[in-house]
C-alpha cells in the first residue's frame, strides 16, 4: 500500500516543470521587451520624420515671407489672388494651384534639398469673421496700417499693405505637416508728417532756406505733405511768429504751414526702433567731415545714443539720434534725420536735406537750410528697412 506522505513529500521531478515555467516568463518577457523596443523604435522614427517635416513646412514659410517684397501681388490686393512656391503637380494637389486661373501664380523654389510646397494668399474679412464696411459680405482684402493717422497700425480697409497668410507643407520620410502663418508689412518708421517737423518750439532766424512739402520735380510724383508741422506756436526772433514771413526765402508763408498740432508723432517710439536695425553706430561727440555714413543706392541707418556735433555731413539713410544734434557748416542728407533732443542747425554753409527733418523738441535754425520733402526717397528708405513680422502661426497634421 503506497503511503500517502511519502508522495507528497517527494520533490523529484519538480526541476522540470520549474524550469519550463521560468522559461516561458522569460519569453513573455522578451517577447513584451522586443514590442516595447520595436513600438519604442517607430514611435521615435515617426516622431523625428514628423519635427523634421515641420521645420520643412517651416522652411517654406521663410522663404515665402523672405520673398514677398519680390513676388507678392502689386497694385490693388485682389481677394482670388494666390502665388504657390514649388513644382507644379505639388501645388495642384495639396492647394488647388489651376495654372489657367490669371489669379494663380506659381514660383519655383529658391533651393531644392528640401521638400515643401507653398501657398500664398491675402488676409479677407472672412478670416476675421467682420464685416468692416458694413456691405453686407466679407471679401473685402484686409489691410494693415494706420487708417485713422493716430500712429497705431490696425486692421482696415483703406490704408496700408495687404496681410498675407502663407501656409506651407512640408514632407519628410512619409511625413507630412501643415503650418500656417500671418505676415503683416511692417515700416520701420511711420510716414514723416512734414517735411520739417517739431514737437516743440521752431525758431527761424534768417531769411534764406525753405521748407517744401510738396515736390512737384519728384519721378513718380508725390503727394505733397505740410512745409512744416510744430506743436506749438512757431518762433523765436522778435516779434514771435516772425518766421511766418521768413518761409520760404523770406517771400511769403508756407503754403501748408501748421502749427499747435496735437498729434504728436512718435519719436521715442521709432528711435527705440531703428536702434535695433542700426548698421552704423556711432559714439556721441563731435565730427569734422565724417563719411561712410551709407552711400548713393545703399542707404544705411546711422544711429548715435547721445549728443552728436557735426561740422560738415554727407550721408545717405536715416541718422538717428538720441540726445541733442548741433549741425555747422555743408550738410548733404538724402533720408531722414529724426532726433529726440534739440536740434540746431547753423552756420554759413549749405544745409540741404532731401527727406525729411523730425525733432522731437525745441529746433533753432541759423542760415540757409533747405529741407525738400522726397516721396521717393522715403519709399525706398522704408522697403530697405521694413519687414514682413510674423503674428500668429498654427500647425496641422
Amino acid at each position: 500500500m503506497l503511503d500517502i506522505k511519502m508522495i507528497c513529500n517527494n520533490e523529484k521531478g519538480m526541476v522540470l516543470p520549474l524550469g519550463l515555467m521560468f522559461l516561458a516568463i522569460i519569453a513573455i518577457l522578451g517577447t513584451t521587451a522586443v514590442i516595447v523596443t520595436t513600438t519604442d523604435l517607430k514611435i521615435g522614427t515617426n516622431y523625428r520624420a514628423s519635427k523634421q517635416a515641420f521645420y520643412v513646412a517651416e522652411a517654406g514659410v521663410q522663404e515665402a515671407r523672405a520673398r514677398l517684397g519680390d513676388i507678392g501681388q502689386t497694385g490693388t490686393p485682389d481677394k482670388d489672388w494666390r502665388r504657390f512656391i514649388g513644382d507644379a503637380a505639388s501645388a495642384t494637389s495639396i492647394f488647388g494651384y489651376d495654372a489657367t486661373d490669371a489669379d494663380h501664380n506659381l514660383s519655383a523654389s529658391l533651393q531644392s534639398n528640401l521638400n515643401y510646397t507653398v501657398m500664398i494668399r491675402h488676409k479677407t474679412e472672412t478670416d476675421i469673421d467682420i464685416d468692416l464696411n458694413t456691405d453686407g459680405d466679407k471679401d473685402d482684402v484686409v489691410l494693415w496700417g494706420d487708417a485713422d493717422g493716430d500712429y497705431d497700425y490696425e486692421e482696415n480697409l483703406t490704408d496700408g499693405e495687404s496681410i498675407e497668410i502663407i501656409t506651407s507643407q512640408g514632407t519628410n520620410s512619409g511625413a507630412n505637416k501643415i503650418v500656417t502663418i500671418e505676415a503683416r508689412y511692417e515700416p520701420a518708421f511711420f510716414d514723416p508728417p512734414a517735411a520739417l517737423y517739431v514737437n516743440g518750439n521752431l525758431a527761424k532766424n534768417g531769411a534764406a532756406g525753405f521748407a517744401k512739402g510738396a515736390c512737384p520735380g519728384c519721378s513718380p510724383a508725390c503727394t505733397a505733405i505740410p512745409d512744416i508741422v510744430t506743436t506749438v506756436n512757431a518762433g523765436a526772433c522778435p516779434p514771435k511768429n516772425c518766421e511766418a514771413s521768413d518761409w520760404p526765402a523770406g517771400t511769403s508763408t508756407p503754403s501748408n504751414f501748421v502749427d499747435d498740432e496735437t498729434d504728436i508723432y512718435p519719436a521715442d517710439a521709432v528711435i527705440s526702433q531703428l536702434s535695433t536695425k542700426a548698421e552704423n553706430t556711432i559714439a556721441p561727440g563731435s565730427y569734422n567731415n565724417p563719411s561712410g555714413w551709407g552711400s548713393a543706392g545703399s542707404y544705411e541707418i546711422t544711429y548715435c545714443n547721445g549728443d552728436l556735433t557735426i561740422n560738415g555731413l554727407t550721408g545717405y539713410g536715416i541718422l538717428v539720434v538720441d540726445g541733442d544734434f548741433e549741425a555747422k557748416g555743408n550738410i548733404g542728407w538724402e533720408g531722414i534725420i529724426i532726433v529726440s533732443g534739440t536740434v540746431t542747425l547753423s552756420g554759413g554753409g549749405n544745409l540741404a536735406i532731401t527727406g525729411a527733418l523730425i525733432s522731437d523738441s525745441v529746433t533753432e535754425i541759423n542760415g540757409s537750410v533747405e529741407v525738400q520733402h522726397d516721396c521717393n526717397v522715403i519709399n525706398d528708405l522704408d522697403d530697405t528697412f521694413s519687414n514682413y513680422a510674423v503674428y500668429g502661426w498654427k500647425d496641422f497634421q
